[in-house]
């Protein structure tokens, strides 16, 4: 005899059916989660304002790019995730302020296309010097510390006494 089955989408076909007629495989779930996802993303007002002309899919290959060249898996898991939200927050702000600057997002992202893997873990290093001082938004000063230490990076270069004595 012959049972109904249901698929992942909600259509119901008799068994034999299901066979014959649906010629596509359904999506898994973890499939349909991330179709829902980027759908969503697309129609989002506000984040049809973040993406620039190339589109949203642009827009996360270049932060993908940036997290890659973070090396993150140097770090334990919790710490690689704290990084990891700590760029893409930076990526997707419209603009972040430290002391008096308000940095655009166009700044903010060529300064993130700065990071590695050993300013990750030099800022790493930073914060955990840093640990006796009381912290009231522990976000924004790591994404603070952060981007100084970008800039520091580049600045430390320059007045490194070895590098130019030459």
């Amino acid at each position: 005899d012959v049972q109904d089955m249901k698929c992942k989408n909600r259509t119901s076909k008799c068994a034999i059916q299901a066979d014959l007629d649906i010629r596509f495989s359904h999506s898994s779930k973890k499939e349909d989660i991330n179709k829902d996802y980027r759908n969503t993303e697309k129609v989002s007002p506000s984040r049809r304002a973040w993406a620039d002309d190339e589109g949203i899919d642009d827009e996360l290959a270049q932060l993908q790019e940036i997290v890659d060249n973070c090396e993150l898996e140097i770090l334990n898991e919790e710490e690689a995730g704290v990084f990891r939200n700590i760029v893409t927050r930076l990526f997707y702000s419209d603009s972040f302020s430290i002391g008096n600057a308000i940095l655009p997002r166009e700044v903010i992202r060529s300064t993130l296309r700065n990071l590695d893997g050993l300013i990750i873990l030099d800022t790493r290093e930073k914060l955990r010097l840093n640990i006796d001082k009381p912290v009231r938004n522990s976000t924004k000063y790591i994404m603070t510390v952060l981007m100084n230490n970008i800039w520091e990076s580049k600045s430390d270069l320059m007045v490194d006494p070895f590098l130019n004595s030459t």
